[in-house]
Parts: structure tokens; sequence; C-alpha cells
């Protein structure tokens, strides 16, 4: 007789990713290499099985995109995110890709915004100074697009406009006040950092972020999106209630990974 858990693990949807490795459109670059390196340290056989999914691995929590892809997401999204949309847009918020660089000082702020985080203090990553994370920047960083469109970490943010704003010596007239980490590895995506400033949160600028981003990946004529057919949000048991109810709500379900680490 199997465990509780090898027994759960069979009522759960399984769901096939590709590593787009031998996709035409890879362009073989660094990037490629470190991201599958990632892969195969941390996250086969944890969040990904290899060719099936094996016991203990980590029920993730998953958006499969092409539920969504001919129709207006928004309506399906719980009532409770939708208002937290419009509340956001309301207020002026918007969404985009950016450079990391351009923001450090932001960032730092959105970090450090908040003591604990879904009930725990915040990881030392999280706490690094403006200098560890690579400087207050002196000249304007354009937002670069990735070197590969299927293997690449994409920086997206919210912000509310502020005439006269600095990011280190550069007048922005913006502030950041969320971001994402999108670490996309083949036909799938995952929320490799999510994270709001505690200030902001109320306005629901991370419903909107999770919201722009999903139309975007949905709707876009962007290499970047092309291809793209599942979101990935970490564990879906993991963090406390409020976070696990954010997913849900979000349009996260429970699943078992796998994949052919070659393909």
């Amino acid at each position: 007789m199997g465990t509780r858990n090898e027994a759960a693990m069979t009522q759960l949807r399984e769901v096939s990713l590709s590593t787009m490795r031998n996709e035409l459109r890879c362009t073989r670059s660094d990037a490629c290499e470190e991201l599958y390196n990632v892969f195969l340290n941390k996250h086969l056989n944890t969040y990904i099985g290899d060719g099936k999914p094996v016991s203990g691995q980590i029920v993730a929590a998953v958006m499969e995109l092409e539920k969504y892809r001919s129709s207006d997401v928004y309506r399906y999204f719980h009532n409770n995110h939708r208002r937290n949309i419009d509340k956001a847009k309301k207020r002026n918020y918007y969404c985009k890709p950016f450079s990391y660089l351009q923001f450090v000082p932001d960032i730092y702020e959105v970090n450090t915004s908040k003591p604990e985080r879904t009930g725990r203090p915040m990881s030392p990553q999280y706490l690094r100074t403006i200098d560890e994370m690579g400087g207050a920047p002196y000249e304007s960083m354009l937002t670069i697009k990735p070197d590969c469109p299927v293997h690449y970490d994409y920086w997206w943010g919210v912000f509310k406009e502020v005439s006269g704003r600095y990011q280190g010596s550069v007048q922005v007239n913006e502030q950041l006040l969320g971001y994402v980490k999108l670490r996309r590895h083949g036909d799938y995506a995952f929320y490799a950092q999510i994270l709001g400033h505690g200030d902001y949160l109320k306005d629901g600028v991370m419903h909107l972020l999770h919201y722009e981003l999903v139309t975007w990946a949905l709707t876009s004529f962007d290499d970047e999106a092309n291809g793209l057919t599942k979101l990935i949000y970490a564990g879906y048991n993991q963090g406390l209630e409020g976070l696990q109810r954010w997913k849900r709500r979000a349009l996260f379900e429970p699943a078992l990974l796998y994949t052919d680490k070659n393909k």
C-alpha cells in the first residue's frame, strides 16, 4: 500500500512541460545554459519530475494559459481579485518591463517596506544593501530584451508617476511599487521573485501586476511571450492561508509537473 502522500499525488492533475532546448528560436546564449543548470540543480525532481512526477515532489501552483487563450481572462478571476485590479487602475498605477539596474533603490525600498512576509521574517536575500544589489544608477539604463526569447529572466514592475523622483543621479519621474522576476525556461515561466511595497499592497498593486503579466502572455506578439503556456508560482500549499488564497483567486491551480529534461 502506498503512502498517503503517494495516494494524494495520484489524484492531482499532471502537467507536461517542455524546456525547448531544441527550439530553433533558442539562441544558445550563456543565459540559456545558466537557466538549464538552475533547472537541473533546483527544479528537477523538486518541482518538476524527470519524465514523470516523482514521489515527494512539491505540488506546484500552475496557471495553464491555454485555458484562457480565446477569452477575456479578467472575468475568470475571483471577485476579490477583480476588485483589487480595478482599485489599482483607478489610482493610475501601471505595469511594464523594467531594467533592474535602473531601479535598485526602489527595489531596496520594496524589499525593506515590511519586516515580515507571510508570517516570516524577510530572508537575507531581500535585506541586501543598495550597494550589495548593484548600486544606485548614475546613468539611464534602457530596458533590454532578453538574449533568448525562450530562456530568460525578465523583470516586470508596477509603477506610479512621481514627478521629480530620482534613482541615484537619474531622474525617472516614477516609483516602482512592486515587481516580478519572470524566469522563463521553455514553454513555462516561474515567478522567481515577486514582492510588493507594503504601503501599497492594499491598493491592489500586485493583483494588477499579475493580471497585466497574464494579459501580456496571452495577447502580446512579443517573441518573449510566444509559446509561453504555463505560469508557475512556487508550491501551491506554500505560505500562510493569505498567500494560498491569493494564488487560488489569481487562477493558479495545484498540479504535478514533469518534463523530458533533454527536450
